[in-house]
């Protein structure tokens, strides 16, 4: 974590914890878009089959 720290510059280690934090929300909301991107993109495959 120290090695991290240094990385980005922060003088307290709690800071890289909150950019971790943070991370972990911005992957788990590009997952979630993903998902609902693969679902509508079968809706739509399946739509221009039908027509």
């Amino acid at each position: 974590m120290r090695t991290l720290q240094l990385l980005l510059g922060h003088a307290r280690e709690t800071t890289v914890y909150v950019y971790l934090d943070v991370l972990d929300e911005a992957q788990e909301i590009v997952l979630a878009a993903l998902a609902d991107w693969d679902v509508q993109s079968v809706a739509l495959e399946r739509a221009r089959e039908a027509s």
